[in-house]
């Protein structure tokens, strides 16, 4: 059965998105991908991409969201998962998390330049397209 995700695809006034690095002990170790995380079962896709963020980020967005795109996913590892990805308006003053090995704001036409999460390379290539 897939799980379903919701991912924030946090974009600043210079047109960078946020990107995190995965841990390298962690599923899917040293990709880079957009935060966000599972949806739980008492959860909307709206309150499952406030409470990741928080969770994540400390950052806290308010509606509305808006749907950029969705795709589903399965992984070399059996990994199934049906995503959503939206724009959320949000500049992050102080980043600090420890989830991560590395994150940072990065401007959308190098993002393909980045070893990305296989779910979230479409959406790279959908940005690169929207605002090339």
């Amino acid at each position: 059965m897939k799980k379903q995700v919701v991912v924030g695809i946090l974009m600043n006034a210079k047109k960078q998105v946020f990107i995190a690095q995965r841990s390298a002990e962690g599923t899917y170790p040293l990709k880079w991908e957009f935060p966000g995380g599972k949806v739980e079962s008492d959860e909307t896709f709206e309150e499952a991409l406030k409470r990741e963020l928080y969770e994540e980020l400390g950052c806290e967005i308010h509606p509305p969201f808006e749907l950029f795109h969705s795709n589903d996913i399965i992984y070399d590892d059996g990994g199934s998962f049906s995503v959503r990805f939206y724009f959320v308006r949000c500049e992050l003053p102080t980043i600090e998390s420890t989830l991560w090995e590395e994150m940072k704001y990065e401007h959308i036409h190098n993002l393909h330049l980045y070893d990305m999460l296989e779910g979230n390379r479409e959406v790279v290539r959908l940005l690169q397209e929207h605002y090339s």
